[in-house]
């Protein structure tokens, strides 16, 4: 499914009157070569572009089976890879090797001289270490609705005050405006442009709100403890945005970005009597839960249901009673349980329930990860997909990130120390449970974990949009993707990269504007 911050970057620079062109798909696209990046970058590049923006939430290499890849980090002869520090392989900014990225920028300076080359994302705050010169130019930090603007007009010379932040490396870092506190996000209505590309009956990711009631302490989002109902945006656009979508590509299948969707009883029911039951079709919608918000309000899972969930997504991080309550999440194993049999009987037939683990939170040992990674992962736990991550600490960000968790700024009130002087990321927990225990833990049970390790909602979502029908769609989120491979079909690869191959034709045949 389609990441939506670039998009709802090009809705917000398109009502100023410019004209913006969402590549989607990159890191697929970047599989291809920088023959075929260069083409689909030069189609729409003329002697008047501004920047061309990267977003770098899902920023990922894939290995192209045809290039060499024996070139390492560790590797004495690595002066040519895309990893150059332990920073980059953390922040995973770039996808391209540094000969690509000269050979990328000088195809495009040579048509736009003037032209900038733009991060932004999560992982932009690395701009800061002023480490990788050459490719980009302009880091945006946070939240870019207002920024993206002013850098923009501070293009054209039209805003000569911009503030930004010098680098070493010769680019500039914006971050002033990270929360993008001055826009009108609850008023702003969203709409997909015809250079999209949505397709009949695609499946859309949707914000409906934005912000958190809730400040979990290895949460990164910015956005955190806010009040109820404060960034929930205008129900009647909510209502309007559904609707429009439905009558120009008879989208019914959507993905709600939501941090928490349940975090107030008020808000599900305003969406419900605002919004849901007012729609004209059968929403099937997918969504981030608080398990325990559930637990307390027993009631709201019958809402969630009527309000048309075809999935729940949840981030139960453990079974152990005292971790969660360390993170802010005071439910025990067996309301956890609990809870779950009870949604099960009251979510419709088909429904996808899955969850996110974390190996190494307060007051977690080798025993207690043990006993809980095996019930998780047990065929009779009641969940349809459960997928288990050690618990990440990037330090190196420094306390004005504003992609910071209250883990990295302040481990040692949590009990986290950083031994190992050269993996400065490598924690020990206020139990003595290390990272390296953790990942030898995880390697361990590997077997185990992967069988509950499904397809959930949003990969159901994602092969309709890849072409399958709904019938194939669902019999794959009930094989382990592992197990895929064995039985014959299309692999996951080959059901992307020909769609892959698809879409760059598609691109290519849009008129540049």
């Amino acid at each position: 499914m389609r990441p939506v911050g670039a998009f709802q970057i090009a809705n917000v620079l398109r009502k100023q009157g410019y004209t913006v062109q969402v590549i989607d798909n990159w890191p697929h696209i970047a599989k291809n070569g920088t023959e075929i990046v260069k083409k689909v970058l030069s189609h729409f590049t003329t002697s008047d572009t501004l920047w061309i923006g990267f977003s770098s939430n899902w920023f990922r290499r894939l290995n192209n089976p045809n290039k060499d890849t024996s070139k390492s980090l560790n590797s004495a002869n690595n002066a040519g890879t895309v990893y150059k520090s332990i920073d980059d392989i953390l922040t995973n900014t770039y996808i391209f090797e540094d000969e690509e990225i000269q050979d990328i920028k000088e195809t495009i300076r040579a048509k736009s001289p003037k032209c900038q080359f733009v991060l932004g994302g999560a992982r932009a705050p690395v701009g800061r270490l002023g480490k990788r010169p050459g490719f980009i130019d302009c880091f945006i930090e946070g939240f870019a609705d207002t920024t993206a603007v002013e850098y923009t007009k501070y293009l054209e010379g039209k805003n000569p005050f911009l503030p930004y932040v010098k680098n070493s490396d010769g680019s500039i870092s914006l971050t002033h405006d990270h929360k993008a506190s001055r826009f009108d996000y609850n008023h702003d209505k969203f709409s997909w442009h015809e250079n999209d590309m949505v397709m009949q009956g695609e499946a859309l990711p949707m914000e409906i709100a934005r912000g958190c009631i809730f400040n979990c302490s290895f949460c990164s989002y910015p956005l955190n403890g806010r009040k109820k109902l404060d960034y929930l945006k205008d129900p009647a656009i909510i209502l309007d945005q559904l609707e429009e979508n439905y009558s120009k590509y008879k989208t019914t299948h959507y993905w709600f970005l939501d941090d928490t969707f349940n975090d107030s009883v008020e808000k599900l029911e305003i969406l419900y009597n605002e919004v849901f039951s007012k729609l004209s079709f059968k929403l099937n919608f997918n969504a981030f839960m608080r398990l325990d918000l559930m637990a307390a309000h027993p009631h709201t899972v019958d809402l969630i249901a009527e309000s048309g969930a075809g999935g729940l997504s949840f981030g139960i991080e453990t079974l152990n009673y005292e971790a969660n309550k360390s993170i802010g999440k005071g439910i025990n194993r067996d309301k956890i349980v609990e809870t779950l049999h009870h949604i099960n009987a009251k979510m419709p037939k088909g429904s996808i329930i899955d969850s996110q683990f974390i190996i190494g939170l307060p007051y977690e040992t080798k025993e207690t990860a043990r006993a809980w990674i095996s019930e998780v992962a047990s065929k009779d736990f009641p969940l349809d997909n459960a997928k288990i991550h050690l618990l990440a600490m990037h330090l190196f960000k420094g306390l004005d990130n504003v992609w910071t968790s209250n883990f990295e700024k302040y481990p040692e009130k949590y009990g986290y120390t950083f031994p190992n002087k050269r993996f400065p990321f490598a924690w020990v927990n206020n139990m003595g449970f290390s990272q390296k225990e953790a990942f030898d833990l995880h390697a361990e049970m590997y077997d185990q974990i992967m069988a509950k390790e499904m397809d959930g909602w949003l990969s159901y979502a994602g092969w309709l949009n890849l072409g399958l029908s709904e019938e194939e769609a669902r019999a794959r989120t009930l094989v382990n993707k592992f197990d895929r491979y064995h039985n014959g079909g299309k692999t996951d690869d080959q059901l992307r990269d020909e769609f892959t191959q698809d879409y760059i034709k598609r691109l290519l045949d849009l008129d540049p504007q």
